[in-house]
């Protein structure tokens, strides 16, 4: 991986852990309550992080088609919540796309990285690995907004289940060693 992208795929690896974890301990009705009028419900932000994992790897180049026609691009307040994909359809996109994308851009060169992205984004150097960055933090950004709506809705926070994850994995390796 050129070192261009390591920070990002970083973020991406730690991110799409976290999102793993917003599967876990909720189920359809919750992750689709709405914790405040108008607000995004945890299947929306699940949506849309995944829709942005496609167009993400197809700016990388792979040529995938995009799940649910744009039903994610915009606030959940032009969806039809009983249209969204379960969360069953969503895992399955999700894990179709994450290890694509992130295989994908281990392979990216200097000079792609450094070329202009398709699309402008909110950033002042005008390079994809840039733009990969920012779709990043875009995403951390959102799992965090799930794990708030879970906290409010009385559900266990996606931060407090993988800090579980985390201290039963070193309590595993110290038996081991």
């Amino acid at each position: 991986m050129h070192d261009l992208a390591k920070p990002t795929a970083e973020i991406l690896k730690v991110s799409g852990m976290m999102f793993d974890i917003g599967f876990e301990a909720i189920n359809e009705e919750q992750s689709r309550k709405q914790v405040v009028d108008g607000a995004n419900s945890n299947t929306w932000f699940m949506g849309h992080i995944i829709t942005c994992r496609y167009h993400t790897a197809n700016m990388m180049g792979l040529q995938v088609e995009v799940p649910w026609d744009g039903m994610f691009d915009k606030s959940i307040a032009d969806v039809d919540q009983q249209k969204m994909p379960s969360l069953a359809e969503m895992k399955r996109a999700w894990d179709e796309i994450s290890p694509r994308m992130l295989a994908r851009l281990e392979e990216l060169d200097e000079e792609f990285l450094n070329a202009e992205p398709p699309f402008k984004f909110p950033t002042e150097n005008r390079t994809n690995w840039s733009a990969f960055a920012f779709m990043a933090m875009h995403e951390a950004y959102h799992v965090g907004q799930m794990s708030h709506n879970r906290r409010v809705m009385g559900v266990e926070t996606i931060f407090s289940i993988a800090m579980k994850k985390m201290k039963e994995a070193a309590k595993n390796a110290e038996a081991s060693a």
